[in-house]
């Protein structure tokens, strides 16, 4: 994989992202929100349009395995050396022995819910991918039937 690192605004994006999903969500009866207000500059370092595919997918996942009247939210954590994105849900969770293995290529955790939602499987596979590509520390914490948090953190 070919990347083209720079700065650029970490803000734009995720306000990109949830623009271009509200339709889904709103099929889906899932509210999209971030603290990443109007016209904020927030400046990371990486390749903008890889970065901003792991922001779609994760959030794609997000709806698609939330509740009816959930909500995913994007939530921005300024630190001095780095940015800490939590994409938090409301939906099914992972259960903790599956946990280690969503991030595994064409791995579903709910095989029969996944084939009435569509996908490939390949969704986190590809985040996993470009955050290793950004040496980016990224993890997942996630309560059975209270929501999952996928987080991410990217140079300043």
């Amino acid at each position: 994989m070919r990347l083209s690192f720079r700065y650029f605004n970490l803000c734009d994006i995720i306000r990109e992202t949830i623009a271009s999903l509200e339709f889904q969500a709103t099929l889906s009866d899932v509210e999209l929100s971030s603290n990443c207000i109007n016209e904020q500059e927030l400046m990371v370092y990486g390749d903008k349009e890889r970065l901003a595919q792991v922001i779609v997918n994760i959030m794609q996942n997000a709806i698609k395995y939330n509740r009816e009247k959930g909500t995913v939210q994007v939530i921005v954590e300024t630190r001095a050396q780095d940015v800490k994105v939590r994409i938090i849900d409301t939906g099914i969770g992972i259960p903790e022995e599956q946990k280690s293995r969503i991030f595994e290529r064409f791995y579903r955790v709910d095989s029969g819910r996944s084939r009435s939602v569509g996908g490939t499987g390949l969704g986190l596979a590809i985040v996993k991918h470009i955050l290793e590509a950004h040496q980016a520390p990224f993890g997942v914490e996630s309560t059975l039937g209270v929501g999952t948090e996928i987080w991410l953190v990217l140079k300043r």
